[in-house]
């Protein structure tokens, strides 16, 4: 589910609903839930360890 702040932010981007548009014309307003770039948390799954693997590699280089 997005984030209210995302989703205005998806509504007011003229880029963005072009882009949407463009893949579906018949968009509405309310098919927008929020921004694609308004991430908020994201916490790797435990059993993913290729994605935890690579967690840690940029944890050791300093990316938090």
């Amino acid at each position: 589910m997005g984030t209210q702040p995302g989703r205005r932010i998806a509504l007011r981007d003229e880029n963005l609903m072009a882009s949407f548009r463009a893949a579906l014309p018949d968009l509405t307003e309310a098919d927008i839930a929020g921004s694609p770039y308004c991430v908020r948390n994201y916490v790797v799954d435990p059993g993913g360890h290729v994605l935890s693997a690579a967690a840690a590699v940029a944890r050791a280089n300093g990316e938090p």
